[in-house]
């Protein structure tokens, strides 16, 4: 069964997941953490921006970070 999800032809189920990396003395805190779109989709989201307006958030960006 091991070999089949190593080879991606099914995916465990959270249960036999947990099961599987419990055998092997790990474990897997589930917990409910923000959506984190990271760089490479919010990258995708820029690059439809005209320049100014990537200048824009860039500016806006900043200004929240440093809390202006």
């Amino acid at each position: 069964m091991i070999a089949r999800y190593e080879q991606g032809v099914v995916a465990p189920s959270i249960d036999t997941l947990v099961e599987i990396l419990r055998a092997c003395g790990f474990d897997v805190p589930l917990e409910l953490v923000p959506y984190d779109p990271g760089p490479d989709e919010r990258r995708r989201e820029l690059q439809m921006l005209s320049p100014e307006r990537r200048l824009d958030e860039l500016l806006e960006r900043h200004h929240r970070e440093r809390g202006v």
